[in-house]
């Protein structure tokens, strides 16, 4: 994701566009939306890439109900119909044209809950790409669903545009459309919805049937930058768009790790049981029991990569699964050990016994190396209960995590975390620039709240995007240090 465009959702009334980067860090008061921004990004990324319904109450957020999540005018008038966000987002690994999908989308109520009433793709172009890299032939796909059962597909391309809807019963597409919109089977106990990389497919193959587009037109999905309604049979050169809009689409169906604010409680002892992927780690312990029962590389690779950060966050040197001895698939701990100040070898001891902040930190540390790894962490305040040494190795830790491919958009309290990710950019310590990362700070206006898009030069120092430094993000971190100096 390179940016994301809201309105009217949740506190953020006037649309506004925030610039994301391979690290996002999310700063700013209790209560300006920075949750409800985190579980916007999950729900365009399951609706985009995933082929689901738009969840706003799938853990670990809860949004509430439609007339909860859209934007509430209180005394300035009625409440909108609906709500619109959307999102940028680049394909890396596209070798071709079109590496870059702008979805546009339009959520209306459905009873009590949010409905996705319109979906939108339209390829883009960097202003930086080469001539041999630029779009010869840029196309978009929509489909809308008006909520009273029926459903129409578009595809447009500077050759024309061709529409795919179910008012025509002696059109040759009748039987093929109620095979296209028959909705799949429930995933995971939410319902899939129809995928434009699916319909771009079946279009093709109607093409290639020489079925003609019998509905062409229309003004539901237009907007000023589509081509002019025609009435053209699709050409290669067509397809060829579009099947380059797939290859973004498809290569990016990847999940989404949205992790809780508060992580689970250790315990003293733990059942076997089945890892599943729960946001607040509660299956962390039995996720390592696997690994060390199996023993193997993957085992070998997490246990250096927790112990890694142990040792930078000066909380730990070591650590281990003990099972109850003679009790093959019995109760089992999860075992530290530190060091002595003299340098002397610890001893294990209990997670439960060596302080919350410990047992908070260390499954977000695993799910940053869990195989396959996601391509986007959503993370809320992962510093909690940490210590400024441990703070600051964190933000060591999401740089490099960055730096090799993933996106993190991180909400965070702490100026340690945040300063050691500047400093690290700056220092090139690892190859995540001070570019790549970017600072939202969410400032409240009343009902309203505004999101500023910051970063840093290659110095280090404070930038905005599009605008000055509002002098509410300095104000931010300089009331807390004079709390703490007593000030």
């Amino acid at each position: 994701m390179l940016d994301v465009t809201m309105r009217n959702f949740r506190c953020f009334k006037d649309k506004q566009t925030v610039r994301l980067a391979p690290l996002t860090l999310l700063v700013g008061d209790n209560c300006t939306g920075k949750t409800s921004f985190l579980a916007l990004l999950r729900a365009l990324w399951d609706v985009a890439f995933e082929g689901r319904e738009a969840n706003f109450k799938a853990p670990p957020y809860d949004l509430g109900s439609f007339s909860e999540i859209v934007h509430s005018c209180g005394t300035e008038g009625e409440r909108p119909s609906a709500f619109e966000a959307g999102f940028l987002h680049e394909n890396p690994r596209s070798n071709k044209g079109h590496k870059r999908v702008r979805f546009t989308m339009r959520f209306e109520a459905d009873r009590s809950a949010p409905r996705l009433a319109r979906l939108r793709a339209e390829t883009e172009e960097a202003e930086d790409d080469p001539p041999a890299r630029r779009i010869h032939s840029p196309c978009w796909a929509a489909f809308r669903m008006p909520g009273d059962g029926s459903l129409s597909f578009r595809v447009g391309t500077p050759n024309g545009e061709w529409e795919l809807r179910d008012d025509d019963s002696e059109s040759p597409y009748a039987g093929m459309y109620d095979a296209l919109t028959t909705v799949p089977k429930v995933r995971e106990g939410r319902a899939e919805l129809p995928s434009l990389n699916y319909y771009i497919g079946q279009m093709w193959r109607m093409w290639k049937a020489g079925v003609a587009s019998p509905h062409m037109g229309g003004e539901g999905d237009r907007t000023d930058g589509d081509p002019p309604t025609s009435h053209s049979q699709p050409t290669t050169r067509d397809w060829h768009a579009l099947v380059h809009m797939r290859g973004v689409l498809g290569g990016t169906r990847r999940a989404v790790y949205a992790g809780a604010a508060t992580r689970a409680e250790p315990r003293r002892s733990y059942d076997p049981g089945p890892v599943t992927g729960d946001p607040a780690g509660s299956d962390f312990p039995m996720y390592l029991h696997d690994l060390s029962a199996r023993g193997d590389d993957e085992w070998t690779t997490m246990k250096t990569a927790l112990e890694d950060f142990g040792r930078s966050a000066s909380l730990f040197e070591e650590i281990r699964i003990r099972t109850a001895k003679g009790w093959e698939g019995g109760p089992f701990q999860v075992q530290i050990r530190r060091d002595g100040i003299q340098g002397g070898r610890g001893s294990f001891r209990n997670l439960i016994d060596e302080g919350y902040g410990l047992s908070q930190v260390l499954p977000v540390i695993a799910e940053l190396r869990r195989p396959p790894q996601p391509r986007l962490f959503l993370l809320q305040q992962p510093e909690a209960h940490l210590h400024p040494s441990a703070e600051a190795a964190l933000g060591s830790l999401f740089g490099a995590a960055a730096a090799a491919g993933s996106q993190l958009v991180v909400e965070t309290h702490s100026d340690h975390l945040i300063d050691r990710i500047r400093t690290d950019a700056r220092d090139g310590v690892t190859k995540l620039r001070p570019g790549d990362v970017s600072i939202l700070y969410f400032e409240r206006d009343g009902d309203h709240v505004r999101v500023h898009s910051l970063g840093w030069d290659d110095n280090g120092n404070l930038t905005g995007h599009g605008g000055g430094i509002p002098d509410g993000y300095r104000e931010f971190f300089r009331k807390e240090t004079r709390k703490s100096l007593g000030l």
